[in-house]
């Protein structure tokens, strides 16, 4: 944890007040630290005072809160929980940064279309908005630069300020070829999907075995025979942390990347966005609060093969 605790006291007793003696707050959390006081102190608050917060554990709802009658173990116990909840609150990312070859290039939205929701999620009721193209406010025009690239290079988009993927699912990156120029492409053609990354082991209920968790990226080698022109790069990661009570959080940027080459390929399946998903995919509304969780299912449609 990177928020260190410690109570003047030995017992709690009803309304006493904590005292901080020391709190050291990690680099990459430093940007939400108010938010994660106030979220774990009204925790706090409500269990000592019988305040209701919630009937049921804020992370895994199948498990109860203790209530004030419970032991201090207890307690100290659901403050661990509330505290990672507050970590959970500071672990949004977003994808601003364009990567080629392992090389970075540009700063911050150099190439990235700037989403209006800064790091912060989009949520189901954005599955049906031309928004789950590019995420919130993130439309053409603006100082966004378009990059020229060739087919068969490497390309990856970090996470900004140092960051790690820190919630548990799925990655993907589309594509879709602008009918001129990208920079004033709003995406309302086709896509298709190039790349997706899910469990690399295990069962969907262990965040290590997602193949994103504490990644800085989403890299992917653009197919050879990638038809040449300009295209919107939309790259999306799905927390499913909150995907049992229908709040996956969707994390979405959008590239402008010329692409060069000799062609060749037919992308497909192609699809529309909105339309790429439902709200009750399974892979969407998954339940990984478990001990035997569902076999994951990728959503969206296939991975192009590249022919």
């Amino acid at each position: 944890m990177c928020l260190i605790w410690r109570l003047k006291n030995r017992e709690m007793k009803p309304r006493s007040q904590p005292w901080i003696t020391k709190r050291r707050i990690c680099n990459r959390f430093s940007r939400d630290r108010r938010r994660s006081m106030d979220i774990y102190l009204e925790g706090r608050r409500a269990l000592i005072n019988d305040i209701p917060l919630t009937s049921h554990h804020p992370i895994n709802p199948q498990l109860p809160l203790p209530s004030k009658s419970e032991p201090l173990a207890m307690k100290l116990s659901s403050f661990t929980i509330l505290a990672g909840l507050a970590a959970q609150a500071q672990a949004h990312y977003i994808f601003n940064i364009l990567i080629v070859n392992g090389q970075r290039i540009g700063g911050e939205y150099t190439y990235v279309r700037r989403n209006s929701n800064s790091y912060n999620p989009a949520f189901p009721d954005i599955l049906t908005s031309d928004e789950l193209r590019c995420n919130r406010g993130a439309k053409p025009g603006g100082n966004v630069q378009t990059y020229e690239v060739k087919a068969g290079d490497k390309i990856g988009f970090k996470v900004f300020n140092n960051e790690f993927i820190e919630h548990p699912g799925p990655g993907f990156i589309y594509m879709s070829k602008a009918p001129g120029s990208v920079a004033t492409y709003d995406g309302s053609g086709e896509w298709f999907k190039v790349y997706e990354t899910g469990l690399c082991r295990g069962g969907g209920n262990v965040d290590t075995n997602w193949c994103s968790w504490q990644k800085d990226r989403l890299e992917f080698t653009i197919p050879p025979k990638t038809p040449p022109g300009e295209y919107l790069v939309r790259i999306e990661h799905i927390g499913l942390h909150e995907g049992h009570v229908r709040r996956a959080q969707f994390y979405i940027t959008c590239a402008q990347l010329k692409i060069t080459g000799p062609g060749g390929g037919n992308p497909s399946p192609l699809v529309r966005i909105p339309g790429i998903y439902n709200a009750n995919d399974p892979g969407i509304a998954y339940n990984k609060w478990t001990n035997n969780p569902a076999a994951y299912r990728m959503p969206g449609p296939a991975v192009w093969n590249g022919n």
